[in-house]
């Protein structure tokens, strides 16, 4: 008998798309995607999947509306309002009173969708989507996976206990780094070890091929010109999306303490294509505005190809974010060659035994000197960068991942 495998959650169109095509291979699964609240994503248009857009809160069901009065999850969700800020939504008086009737509904139409399969993977643990686990059938596993930012993002007793809720409901929990594995265990409980398995989607080997063949290429040069980057200059990424979680502001504050000399020698790039806070760009204006080095922020959506040329035109990396999980810009940057700074408190001791090369630094500020020793040399500590690729392809490709994957999403029924 088949699998009957949903992946639902925050973009798994995005994470998942490789692993979908090597299960359907496998002629085990019946799959589904039900993709929430992610304006950018569309049907994959995959023979035998079928996908759901769940539009959010934005929608009501008359049927539904009146029943919620009878149900004691609105009632609990009315409760929530009370007690849990969220991140996204507005707290005014009205959005408390009405957010639960819509969060009803919304459980209402998840719920026909969950009857349909066996197996929930579901990717991206933040706590609102608790109410959502609550209307999955008993007798369906659920795998729930985390990226770090879910994890360290969940504030208060009542948003912990939400998310106390998901991971209890889980019958598989995995996270991408032992690191992530560790604080799992002490916010929640060592309880939850038997549960935890420690995999990463990886990074198909289509991205590793795109950057290979764009090394070369008159693309780079294009992208530069479309984007009025110039070719004589250190081009320093800073943080890869709108999110304060990446430090953005620190670091400026850090480069703008610089030599003179060097700062004339270096190109500041800001990627915020997209991220949660739209006001941090008008503030990384204002701050520049104070600093002696030249820059630019990309905020058009980028196709994989102009990915790739940022990639590679990316020099050096500070790269301090509060928390990460192994994300894929910190994984691609190193492939492609650039010169990562990392925060030690990120512990990427699998970097480590991997021999892969990168510096560190064990607070903000000491960014401003390992820059300025890492540009009094740059050419030398550029190129030792270049015994990176093959290393980070075989600890983070997607096919060293595949397997563990299909034996988890295949085991998880058998008893």
């Amino acid at each position: 008998m088949k699998i009957k495998l949903l992946f639902a959650g925050t973009s798994p169109t995005y994470f998942c798309l490789p692993l979908i095509r090597e299960l359907l291979n496998t002629g085990n699964f019946e799959i589904g995607i039900l993709e929430f609240w992610n304006p950018g994503s569309k049907d994959p248009g995959i023979d035998g999947v079928d996908y759901y857009y769940f539009p959010g809160l934005d929608s009501y069901n008359a049927m539904n509306i009146i029943k919620a009065f009878f149900s004691k999850r609105f009632y609990s969700a009315l409760v929530q309002q009370f007690n849990y800020r969220d991140q996204v939504h507005s707290n005014t008086l009205l959005k408390k009173v009405t957010r639960p009737l819509r969060i009803y509904n919304s459980q209402e139409i998840a719920r026909k969708i969950f009857r349909k399969y066996n197996t929930i993977s579901w990717h991206d643990l933040v706590p609102n989507y608790a109410n959502f686990y609550k209307v999955i059938p008993e007798s369906t596993r659920v795998i729930s996976s985390t990226y770090s930012n879910d994890l360290f993002a969940t504030t208060g007793k009542f948003g912990y206990s939400l998310l106390f809720d998901i991971l209890q409901r889980s019958d598989i929990i995995t996270c991408q780094r032992k690191f992530l594995k560790d604080i799992m265990l002490i916010k929640f409980g060592k309880l939850l070890e038997p549960k935890i398995k420690i995999i990463t989607y990886g990074i198909p080997d289509e991205v590793f091929g795109l950057i290979d063949n764009t090394r070369q290429s008159e693309k780079i040069r294009m992208f530069m010109e479309r984007y009025n980057i110039p070719s004589g200059k250190i081009k320093v990424m800073v943080g890869y999306s709108a999110d304060r979680l990446h430090n953005t502001l620190d670091i400026i504050r850090e480069l703008s303490k610089l030599d003179p000399i060097v700062m004339k020698r270096i190109f500041l790039l800001f990627p915020m294509s997209y991220g949660p806070d739209k006001e941090l760009r008008n503030e990384v204006v204002e701050v520049m505005k104070s600093v002696d080095i030249e820059y630019k922020i990309l905020e058009g959506w980028l196709t994989n190809e102009e990915i790739a040329c940022l990639r590679l035109i990316t020099d050096v990396v500070p790269f301090i974010p509060f928390d990460d999980g192994f994300s894929a810009t910190l994984t691609e940057t190193l492939y492609a060659g650039s010169i990562v700074i990392s925060g030690s408190w990120l512990n990427y001791y699998e970097l480590n035994i991997a021999g892969i090369t990168y510096f560190q630094v064990n607070e903000p500020g000491e960014i401003t000197s390992r820059m300025e020793i890492i540009i009094r040399d740059f050419e030398k500590n550029k190129s030792r960068m270049n015994e990176n690729a093959e290393k980070i392809r075989m600890l983070t490709s997607f096919n060293s991942m595949k397997q563990g994957w299909i034996e988890i999403l295949s085991g998880i029924n058998r008893t």
